[in-house]
């Protein structure tokens, strides 16, 4: 994702991946979130329009679950998302009960939004405060939360990575020929730059 852009003012923090996609007809916005491993974060990774959550969730595995090697894909409902920084009141059912949210946290603005942990909490306003709370002595950005059961998850047995070899949509699967048409429009350095930022996306 880009980083936040110069021109913009310092206390003007909307980033590529901040909430800002307003329906369009049927489409509705969701945002996607990836994770490499179960060891690691779920990581901000972009976000689409779909009529539904089924066809959300079939587009994000698609496009975010295909374009490299990933655990898992989520998709979520732009208006299920609280936050300190998101420009409308989300949708919410608090009927008292205490439920699970995940919480996701961008640690200095136009970065990433990552998963940081599950807090429990009776609706989104408490859950935010809790997290506002938890993450007092770190500082993020900004903080997100959903209730875990409007994330949509695909089926477990739903494959992600297609079992044939595509290598060769990462740059470390460059073959001798294109790196050396890629040099003719960029220097050696450039493109050793690139391969060692797909190396760190991917590992």
């Amino acid at each position: 994702m880009s980083k936040l852009r110069d021109r913009f003012e310092q206390d003007f923090t909307v980033g590529e991946g901040d909430l800002q996609h307003p329906e369009e007809g049927d489409l509705r916005g969701y945002v996607v979130f990836t994770r490499l491993r179960a060891d690691k974060p779920w990581r901000y990774a972009g976000w689409l329009r779909a009529a539904d959550d089924e066809e959300a969730v079939y587009y994000a595995r698609e496009h975010y679950g295909r374009d490299q090697k990933v655990e898992d894909v989520l998709a979520i409902h732009e208006s299920w998302v609280g936050g300190t920084d998101v420009p409308w009141s989300p949708r919410d059912d608090d009927a008292g009960e205490s439920r699970s949210f995940m919480v996701f946290t961008q640690q200095v603005a136009g970065d990433d939004y990552l998963g940081a942990e599950e807090i429990q909490a009776t609706g989104t306003a408490a859950a935010l405060e809790a997290a506002r709370a938890r993450h007092a002595t770190d500082g993020p950005s900004a903080i997100w939360v959903v209730d875990v059961a409007r994330v949509l998850r695909r089926a477990a047995d739903d494959p992600l990575w297609r079992e044939f070899d595509q290598t060769y949509r990462l740059a470390r699967g460059y073959t001798a020929e294109v790196k050396r048409k890629w040099t003719q429009f960029r220097d050696a350095d450039s493109l050793a730059a690139y391969q060692q930022d797909d190396l760190k996306k991917e590992f």
